[in-house]
């Protein structure tokens, strides 16, 4: 879609060229966070993320299999340099940590029944069991050289 017609970019936000809805006026910022966090507006019946339209604008079509990433992790900061294309593996091997977890490490976590950390890593679609350590900086480390071995991200895991 040519969005162009419709909106304008600036500093990272969209602005409606247009007025789409009664309650919408011509120059009003166009979208606001979903549930998810990222920011989005509506057009014609249809949801659609700003960061991917404000990628399109600037550069076209998104090619298949491909996604826009936030290289700060920031959902909501859609200034243009903050956006990246990413296979979907390698959008996931750079999110942020999850906050359920305890060791400060992706792939790094308790084992209660082994009673030691343990490491693991996805690669090509399979997780990979790095072993069971007594120490987390042991499986901090393991995971560290596993992150090397397979073109993790520098800021994997921060």
């Amino acid at each position: 879609m040519n969005w162009h017609h419709l909106l304008y970019y600036s500093n990272g936000k969209l602005y409606w060229k247009v007025s789409p809805a009664n309650r919408v006026k011509i120059g009003d910022e166009a979208g606001n966070p979903n549930k998810y966090g990222y920011a989005r507006f509506a057009y014609k019946g249809k949801y659609y993320l700003a960061h991917r339209v404000i990628w399109e604008m600037h550069y076209g079509a998104i090619p298949e299999g491909m996604e826009v990433d936030h290289i700060d992790h920031d959902r909501l900061n859609n200034v243009i340099s903050n956006l990246r294309l990413a296979s979907s593996s390698d959008n996931s091997r750079t999110m942020s940590l999850r906050s359920t977890n305890k060791s400060g490490t992706s792939g790094v976590s308790w084992n209660a029944a082994r009673n030691k950390w343990q490491a693991r890593v996805w690669a090509n679609g399979k997780r990979i069991n790095l072993g069971l350590f007594e120490t987390r900086e042991e499986a901090v480390a393991v995971r560290e050289a596993a992150n090397l071995k397979h073109n993790y991200h520098a800021n994997h895991g921060k």
